[in-house]
């Protein structure tokens, strides 16, 4: 597996980490516990998404613009990094308390799924 797609499941699986922590500190709120701790959790977990995010940004920048990759590719890689911001925004939103708690990311998951088998053949 190279760099980029273990980058974007460790991010992929960051965001899913971070729902079950929303829904956890939802939890322990709603039967009269502390979330202060977990609250900090979320917030170092948010930042460390957004940081994930621009890696990949970052990479898949690098690797367009040295024409390492097709632009079909990059298009499809860019989709992928659009989906996770997405997803960022529905967590912070809901870390916020602005919208209900986050469903499973199984379009994460998909998403997954299809880079592991597209990919296979790409290098970089």
């Amino acid at each position: 597996m190279t760099e980029r797609l273990q980058n974007y499941d460790a991010t992929c699986r960051l965001a899913q980490e971070i729902a079950e922590n929303i829904h956890e500190r939802n939890r322990q709120h709603r039967t009269g516990g502390n979330p202060a701790k977990i609250n900090m959790t979320l917030r170092a977990s948010l930042q460390k998404l957004k940081q994930n995010i621009a890696q990949l940004k970052e990479g898949l920048l690098r690797s367009s613009s040295s024409r390492r990759i097709m632009q079909s590719e990059a298009d499809r890689r860019q989709n992928l990094i659009d989906g996770l911001l997405t997803r960022e925004k529905q967590l912070n939103a809901t870390f916020k308390g602005d919208i209900t708690e986050p469903e499973p990311s199984r379009c994460l998951q998909c998403c997954w799924a299809r880079t592991r088998t597209r990919d296979s053949h790409v290098k970089d």
